[in-house]
């Protein structure tokens, strides 16, 4: 029964093994310096996605506090993408991260996350 609801949960929202997600995390010493940059780095992942139609099937999902938001005095902030593979979302990201300006900022890139706190 498990089994069932899930796999049908997981085709709905096209998450693995039905597509590919990525969980960037980003953390800091200061809370707003760290939702400043989650915001940011959305609108440049947007930004990307308007000018290359050929990744016009990326869903960018709001920038949001991590489940698990402070730790040791840090503060994480986390974006998921949503795509078909793993290739298409590296090859999306890549050009993004490489240019972005993460001063003063722990990022973690994580594809196809084994669990998503």
């Amino acid at each position: 029964g498990f089994f069932r609801q899930e796999i049908a949960f997981r085709r709905a929202m096209h998450y693995p093994p039905f597509g590919s997600i990525c969980c960037i995390t980003l953390s800091a010493g200061q809370e707003p310096l760290i939702r400043e940059k989650a915001v940011r780095l959305a609108e440049a992942f947007k930004l990307r996605r308007e000018n290359d139609r050929d990744f016009a099937a990326i869903d960018i999902l709001e920038p949001a506090r991590a489940p698990l938001f402070r730790i040791k005095d840090r503060y994480r902030w986390r974006l998921v993408l949503k795509g078909s593979d793993p290739i298409s979302l590296v090859n999306f990201l890549m050009p993004v991260t490489d240019r972005f300006d993460f001063a003063k900022v722990a990022v973690a890139v994580d594809i196809d996350p084994y669990q998503m706190l």
